[in-house]
C-alpha cells in the first residue's frame, strides 16, 4: 500500500497499523456502529471511505467553508433526570 492509494476496503489489523488505533477499540466502534463495516465470511473488511468518514475526513463544502463542528452528548451524572 503505497501513500497515495489504498485498497477499497482494509482489514482491522490494516486499519490499525495505518491509523495508531488499538484493534480493540476498531471493533468496539464496529459494534457501536460508529464505523461502518463489511463482514465477508468470517472476515471483517472497513471500506475506504467508511475510515475516511469516521475519521472526519471528508470533504469540504462547495463555499470552501470549513465544516461545522460536530456537536458531542455530554453524560449525565447517575440519579439525575
Amino acid at each position: 500500500m503505497t501513500p497515495t492509494t489504498r485498497p477499497y476496503a482494509m482489514t482491522v489489523q490494516q486499519v490499525s497499523d495505518v491509523t495508531g488505533i488499538g484493534r480493540s477499540t476498531i471493533y468496539r466502534a464496529i459494534k457501536n456502529g460508529k464505523l461502518q463495516a463489511l463482514k465477508i465470511g468470517h472476515s471483517i473488511r472497513i471500506p475506504s471511505t467508511a475510515l475516511d468518514e469516521f475519521a472526519g475526513l471528508t470533504a469540504l463544502p462547495p463555499s470552501g467553508e470549513p465544516p461545522a463542528a460536530a456537536t458531542v452528548p455530554t453524560r449525565r451524572a447517575a440519579g439525575s433526570s
